[in-house]
């Protein structure tokens, strides 16, 4: 099967395990980018992977870790454990450090699964199975069982780009403007409990709701007036008066489609069609589990319930950081310079140029969701990339929108020394470097829900990039001087 086959940002899930590939750290001891099959979120920044196609190997495929930007590859020569370490692709097959990897598809118990073939070895990764074992759970490439597929060498793939990982505390409206609300009381009986899009406050506690994200992206929403989830009962409609402790059944879980930044669509597992707002002769504007493609009933527009948000102690992981897109770009379209004299002079040409820096701060988990208070940071340094291709961190006072791109825009002045033989003219031209760059980040964010109690929720968060562009190795070039 081809590799195209395969999403460009993957998560590889072990069924038989029940948890994801996620990349390991242990601040450079021994198991430092090792991969492990060890999450059990689907929010987890170490389990996210983009998978490149190979530009010699049609059918192969390399795979970068999205937490240390790094490419998977075996950890020296003398060993099969994969880690994330590779700085670059590598397409040669005879190298042990090769990135290639040939994705074969199984069908197995009527579920689609990868195996990810190291081409160089010859051998499938599988995790390894030895409960006593330090490494147990790790990934490496030792089976080479081609025809009867080991289960410890088989993974769902989630694509990445598919998931809407929603905030905890949500209040949903329909298009009439109206909050999807609890009316008829606070007690779950057989006539209780029934939602309905008829609540104009979005501080009525009724509107009030608890997303708890499962491991396979699909939600169960518990409303807090109640304190049940949300169901799937008679004629379509949902309510909330769900209370069972046990396993969530289908008509209790929903997988969530974004419709645009602050809008979704919710699907209901237990007869696998989208939410709308529908009246009929009983019920009015109810939450209703009856189509099958998106209209604009179907649209929950998301109130994210916190009533302010401070994100702190961000900090900035420069050796898991990227270098990409690199480009040369011309500042200065030319300056013509004269020496209308009859001696050699030596001249200082100022060159005029527009500095354009951009820098966005966002959290991979928002899923493109714009949510939420609005967060000012102000960080005393940011990334950059040096005039040595490197990264390094510069003194910049400046108050950043999180979530948003900002550009900042100065003309400067760039000084060259030249020396023009008598009565000769050149034209001076100003180029330089152009990138971008990914660092991952860590920060603390503080969200408080209800000003008059100040009760509030406080995470450390590992899902934060930093992604900035600016102009580096200025560079001046002079035409050969030519009679003036």
């Amino acid at each position: 099967m081809a590799a195209t086959t395969l999403p460009r940002f993957a998560m590889f899930y072990s069924g038989n395990w029940g948890r994801y590939v996620s990349y390991m750290s242990d601040e450079g001891g021994e198991f430092n980018q090792i991969l492990k099959v060890s999450a059990r979120k689907v929010s987890n920044p170490r389990s996210r992977f983009e998978v490149e196609p190979s530009n010699v190997h049609p059918t192969m495929v390399h795979i970068r870790s999205c937490y240390d930007n790094k490419y998977l590859r075996r950890r020296s020569e003398e060993e099969w454990w994969i880690v994330a370490a590779a700085d670059s692709p590598n397409d040669d097959q005879s190298s042990w450090s090769s990135t290639l990897f040939q994705p074969e598809f199984v069908t197995s118990a009527g579920l689609i699964s990868v195996r990810l073939l190291h081409f160089q070895l010859g051998q499938y990764a599988q995790w390894y199975d030895n409960m006593s074992h330090p490494y147990h759970m790790c990934i490496w490439a030792a089976s080479k069982d081609a025809a009867n597929p080991d289960p410890t060498t088989l993974f769902e793939v989630v694509d990445w780009e598919s998931l809407v990982i929603l905030p905890k505390h949500l209040a949903f409206k329909s298009n009439n403007d109206l909050y999807l609300g609890v009316v008829g009381g606070d007690d779950v009986g057989s006539d209780q409990g029934l939602l309905q899009f008829q609540i104009g406050d979005v501080g009525d506690k009724s509107v009030e709701n608890i997303v708890d994200t499962r491991i396979d992206g699909t939600v169960r929403i518990t409303n807090i007036s109640l304190d049940a989830f949300w169901m799937l009962r008679g004629e379509n409609f949902i309510w909330a008066n769900g209370k069972s402790i046990l396993a969530p059944v289908p008509e209790s879980l929903f997988r969530p489609t974004k419709v645009n930044e602050n809008t979704i669509a919710l699907q209901n597992l237990g007869n696998n069609l989208l939410c709308k707002r529908y009246t009929n002769d009983e019920v009015k504007d109810g939450l209703n589990a009856m189509e099958s493609e998106l209209t604009d009933y179907t649209n929950l527009i998301l109130t994210e319930l916190v009533t302010s948000r401070t994100i702190t102690d961000i900090k900035f992981h420069l050796n898991y950081g990227r270098i990409y897109n690199t480009q040369d770009i011309r500042l200065n379209p030319g300056i013509t310079v004269q020496n209308e004299t009859e001696e050699t002079q030596t001249l200082e040409v100022k060159i005029p140029y527009k500095n354009i820096k951009t820098s966005t701060w966002t959290a991979i988990n928002s899923s493109g969701l714009k949510l939420g208070p609005t967060v000012n940071i102000q960080p005393a340094q940011v990334p950059h990339i040096s005039d040595d291709s490197a990264i390094e961190m510069i003194d910049d006072p400046f108050e950043y929108l999180w979530g948003e791109m900002v550009s900042k825009e100065a003309m400067e002045v760039k000084v060259y020394g030249l020396t023009l033989p008598p009565s000769s003219m050149v034209i001076v031209r100003l180029w330089a470097k152009v990138a971008s760059c990914d660092v991952p980040l860590t920060y603390t964010r503080k969200d408080v829900l209800d000003e008059s109690t100040k009760e509030e929720e406080v995470y450390i968060m590992e899902d934060g990039v930093y992604t900035g562009t600016n102009y580096f190795e200025l560079e001046v070039t002079v035409t050969p001087p030519q009679p003036w």
